[in-house]
């Protein structure tokens, strides 16, 4: 008996992150079908706080975001990556990893860890579109595709946060945005992480798209359409 091929889809970790937390629907219809949501505007000023940021802390030379906080260099800047084809027993599916990420950084104590920038605290909602991302980017790492930055053991996860609060502008220097930042360690768990996977491929083998979440305003108006 003859098994039926498989379909290989190529997965940006910032989808998994959003677009599948917010409605499997639309994220079946955007990979599969090709059916994009149309995009909204994204504020620049993000993008510039992120370059002002690791800008900072580039060079050779130990950074930390306090006393209490571990001390690192930045390694690797953000780059495009790519994943080994991922298989799963009894599925039709294959997946690959494909996305860009934010930092890798050498601790210390020796440790290599893959890190995201944000500006303005951390919702407890968002969390685990975070740890799924940060996850997604480990394990690309660690099976990296030929001709992919490949780093064979990723020790942590975290994010790098910074929470502005004060405006300054003095009249003759222009304006500073000043606030703390901090480390927020994110714990890993490869065995979790492969479920969720498993759980995207399930999906994905599929011939009809899941129900939409009654949240999604997109698939209501496309139903009303």
């Amino acid at each position: 008996m003859t098994s039926k091929p498989l379909r290989t889809y190529v997965l940006a970790p910032s989808a998994f992150g959003f677009l599948w937390e917010e409605c499997t629907c639309c994220y079946y219809r955007h990979v599969v079908q090709n059916f994009r949501r149309p995009s909204g505007p994204f504020p620049s000023i993000f993008g510039k706080i992120d370059i002002a940021m690791k800008r900072r802390f580039a060079g050779d030379q130990w950074h930390s975001l306090g006393a209490a906080q571990p001390q690192f260099k930045i390694a690797h800047d953000e780059q495009m990556i790519r994943s080994l084809p991922i298989l799963f027993p009894g599925r039709s599916v294959a997946i690959v990893l494909r996305g860009k990420f934010d930092s890798i950084l050498q601790f210390r104590d020796g440790r290599v860890v893959v890190c995201d920038f944000k500006t303005a605290p951390i919702k407890p909602e968002n969390l685990n579109k975070y740890w799924i991302q940060l996850h997604s980017y480990a394990y690309t790492l660690e099976r990296a595709a030929t001709g992919s930055l490949s780093i064979p053991t990723v020790d942590a996860l975290g994010l790098a946060v910074f929470e502005p609060d004060a405006f300054a502008y003095d009249g003759s220097n222009g304006a500073v945005l000043s606030g703390a930042m901090q480390w927020i360690d994110v714990s890993r768990d490869d065995a979790r992480f492969m479920r969720f996977l498993d759980g995207v491929a399930a999906v994905l083998e599929n011939s009809e798209p899941p129900m939409p979440s009654p949240e999604c305003q997109y698939c209501r108006y496309r139903s009303a359409a």
